[in-house]
Formats: C-alpha cells, sequence, structure tokens
C-alpha cells in the first residue's frame, strides 16, 4: 500500500543511529524505494494524531522525507500489541549489516526478554532454545550476547573492544580472576592489581626511582596509525576505536619517555625494545643523544672531518655537564633481530615487495650490564614462532618464550623487569616464570584484567 508521508508517525524506536541516509535518499529518488516498511493503525494509547504507526523501516521512511518523496511504501500488519511491534523492529534492524557488536548483542537480548515476556503474558514458559527456533539463530549465538549484553550495561566501556570475541574473552578472563580471587584468596593476585597498573607510561615513569630496574623490557607502539580512530569492521561487525598509534603522538611519546626509561634502569641494567623499522632509526638516535647521567638531551648533528668522514658530534645542555662529563648510550651494533619462520606478514602490495619475517630489538647496555649467557648462546638473531592462535589477546603480542629468553640472558631470579606498554602482558609473564619481579603500566584499560590474568599463572 502506499501512503502519505504526513499520516505516518515514528514513536520511541530502539535504533538510534540510523547511518548515512544521504545516500539512500538518492537512491529512492533515482530508483524508487523498493522494499517496503512496516506499519499498523494507530490507537488511543498511541497519542498520535495521524492514522499510522511505524513499525519497521525507520531509515527508508527518514530517506524519503530526505529526498522530498510525499508517500511512503508499507505493508499493513494490522494492530499488534507493543511487544510484537519492538519485536519486529528488533529483528529488522538486527539483520541489517551495518550494526556495530554491541548493538547485535544489546538488541538479541531485548528479542529474548520480549518473547519470554509476551509468553509469560500468555502463560507460557520461554527460553534460549525457543528464542534460538523463533530467531534462526544458535542458542550459542543467543546466550553469548545475552553474556556480552549484559557485561555491556555493568560497564560501558567494554565497546571500545575490538570486536564481541575480544569483548567475550575479556567478560571470560574476569570472571576467571574473580573466581580465582574468591576460591584461593591468595595475596599475588592483590599484588599483581597494585604492580600492574593502568596509567599513561610518562606519568607512570615519573613516579619509579632513578634505577630500579635491572632489565627494561617493552614493545613500544608502532606509530603507524595500526588502529585507525573511527570505525573498524571485520567480517559482519563494526566496532569503534579511540586508541590512538598515529605517528606524531607516538613520536612525541618516544621523546618524553626516553629520558625516565634511562632514569630508571640501573647502571648494570639492559634495554631492550621490539619496535618495527619504520621507526627504529627514530628511537635509536634519541637513545644515543640523551645523557645517561643527567637524563637529558643533547644537540646531535653530523659533521664531515678533515679525513672526509661523517662524524656524529654531540653537544650537552645538561647544567650538570657543563665540564663535558656527560655520558651517552651506545645501541648495540649490529641490532638484533626476532626472526618469525611463521610469519603472516606480507606487504601492503605484494607484488612489489618482499615478504616481511623480522621485527627489530633495540637493545641498549645502560652502561656496565653483563650478559648472563656465553657468547656462543647469545645470537643476535632469535628464532621464535609468533602467536597467531585463539589464545592471543593483543594484535601484536610477542611470544612468551622470546620474553624468557630476553630475560636470562640479561637478569638473574630476584632482580627487577619493567614495561611501560605491558599490552597482553606476555613479556612481563616470561620474566615473573622466572622469578623475577615485575612491574609495568597500559593505558588501554581493556587490558588490564587481560594481562594480570596472563601474568597470574606464573607470579608467585
Amino acid at each position: 500500500m502506499i501512503i502519505p508521508i504526513e499520516q505516518i508517525s515514528v514513536l520511541e524506536r530502539g535504533r538510534k543511529d540510523l547511518g548515512d541516509l544521504g545516500s539512500l535518499a538518492e537512491s529512492i529518488k533515482s530508483n524508487g524505494q523498493i522494499t517496503p516498511g512496516v506499519v499498523r493503525p494507530a490507537i488511543e494509547e498511541d497519542g498520535v494524531s495521524t492514522p499510522w504507526v511505524l513499525v519497521a523501516g525507520e531509515r527508508r521512511f527518514r530517506a524519503c522525507n530526505l529526498a522530498g518523496i510525499p508517500v511512503y511504501k508499507a505493508e499493513n500488519f494490522g494492530e499488534m500489541s507493543e511487544i510484537d511491534q519492538q519485536v519486529i523492529e528488533l529483528e529488522e534492524n538486527l539483520h541489517r549489516k551495518d550494526l556495530t557488536w554491541d548493538e547485535q548483542a544489546t538488541m538479541r537480548k531485548k528479542i529474548h526478554l520480549l518473547y519470554k515476556q509476551r509468553a509469560a503474558e500468555r502463560g507460557e514458559s520461554w527460553g534460549l532454545v525457543e528464542t534460538s527456533k523463533a530467531t534462526g539463530e544458535s542458542i550459542a549465538t543467543i546466550s553469548r550476547d545475552i553474556v556480552v549484553a549484559d557485561a555491556l550495561e555493568q560497564d560501558p566501556g567494554l565497546k571500545q573492544a575490538g570486536s564481541k570475541k575480544s569483548a567475550v574473552r575479556i567478560i571470560e578472563m574476569r570472571d576467571h580472576l574473580a573466581r580465582k580471587e574468591l576460591s584461593a584468596g591468595k595475596i599475588p593476585l592483590g599484588k599483581l592489581q597494585s604492580l600492574m597498573v593502568e596509567a599513561d607510561a610518562r606519568d607512570w615513569l615519573r613516579r619509579q626511582k632513578t634505577g630500579a630496574f635491572d632489565l627494561f623490557l617493552s614493545d613500544f607502539p608502532y606509530g603507524i596509525d595500526f588502529y585507525s580512530s573511527g570505525q573498524k569492521t571485520t567480517g559482519e561487525e563494526t566496532s569503534t576505536s579511540d586508541y590512538d598509534d598515529s605517528e606524531g603522538v607516538t613520536l612525541d611519546l618516544f621523546v618524553d619517555v626516553v629520558p625516565e626509561v634511562i632514569r630508571t634502569t640501573k647502571e648494570v641494567g639492559w634495554i631492550a625494545i621490539f619496535m618495527c623499522d619504520s621507526n627504529y632509526d627514530y628511537l635509536r638516535q634519541l637513545f644515543e643523544s640523551c645523557c645517561t647521567k643527567h637524563f637529558d638531551y643533547a644537540d646531535v648533528w653530523w659533521e664531515q672531518a678533515a679525513n672526509g668522514e661523517w662524524v656524529w658530534q654531540r653537544k650537552s645542555h645538561c647544567i650538570a655537564g657543563e665540564k663535558g662529563d656527560c655520558e651517552f648510550l651506545h645501541a648495540e651494533v649490529p641490532g638484533w633481530i626476532w626472526y618469525r619462520p611463521n610469519s603472516r606478514n606480507p606487504g601492503r602490495l605484494p607484488e612489489r615487495h618482499a615478504k616481511n619475517f623480522y621485527e627489530r630489538i633495540l637493545v641498549l647496555n645502560r652502561g656496565s650490564g653483563r650478559l648472563y649467557k656465553h657468547q656462543d648462546e647469545c645470537p643476535n638473531v632469535l628464532v621464535y614462532e609468533a602467536e597467531y592462535g585463539n589464545e592471543r589477546i593483543h594484535a601484536m603480542q610477542k611470544p612468551r618464550a622470546i620474553a624468557r629468553e630476553l630475560v636470562q640472558r640479561f637478569t638473574i631470579p630476584g632482580d627487577q623487569v619493567a614495561d611501560c606498554f605491558f599490552g597482553s602482558g606476555n613479556l612481563l609473564a616470561g620474566a615473573a616464570e622466572l622469578q623475577r619481579g615485575i612491574q609495568g603500566c597500559e593505558k588501554t584499560h581493556l587490558m588490564i584484567d587481560l594481562a594480570i590474568g596472563n601474568v597470574g599463572e606464573y607470579y608467585s
């Protein structure tokens, strides 16, 4: 049936974000309204003056309005209860491809509850099996989405998870930690929560004592805009992330963090940082141009000597270094490499670039640190498979095995290991497994519980 637009009212709707209506309006202008909406006769309880109430198809309805089309194509579902109307609206929205994962979970829970309410009014029982049959979704999917929707009500910040799968992992780990704390009542978990904290790396480092750590082992942010601001789509799930990993922000972060990393590492300690190729040289120059005594940067430049060779010159700004007693770090040369035989990192243009099988590790001796393995046992190429399984909880997660190897080379039991960008916690987990003390921070709050659970398996 064709109904004049002004004869249809829209009541409070479950879907708030209608997306981009402009392109849909242009399509309706060119091709007409292909898919009809759903309406029902208005009743007194609606409190509207129009003869019709929209049940489903609000996007098309708004687009027709925007396009200036005076009529709307719709099917009349006749008189129906408010519950029936909400179920139809939610089910129609649920099958749209542009719903985010959290919207999907919330809508499936609402549909289940509405079905239960309608059944209760009829004196009937209703459970997950019945909802599964009514919607065509598996019982596991509906059960999972109800759990996710409940968790979202308790913690709206869970929406920052990259996908529904990530959200489920976070929920499961939180439940695991809660059960572990209740059943065991052990102190280590509470202690871990004080050692692995949510904080900006700059703020956390400034609170640490000078010379507090024997090894600073970390995976610095890449600075290649790996997480774009805005929406990310994986399959049928769309999510949002406000994590800023853009190059400018990350390079500024390096400038603030590097002097504090040096300051908090012991003179007999080591610094080892995983870093992508594009930022390796920049980060190395920052470390090598920072005074290890006064924790300030020097002016650096290349100058051609009389013999024609180019020499890197430094001029310190340190007040305490005016007498020329500044000392600077030197990165291990040649650099260290993590080789990944199972790498899944092809070039962005595979017809132009070779596949990438390695990642650099920037290794610096703080001053007089020593290796605790013989040189024959310490090659500068470390061969370990990357972690790609379902247990991975961070996109750039490093294998625990390589963390253990580095910790064994640079420290002895009882030494302190720090990471100011701990992410999944795998680097700290490798240290904890070898009875090293650990401390660290992570800015992304959704990773905290997962990382603590990860490290808690080995901490004692």
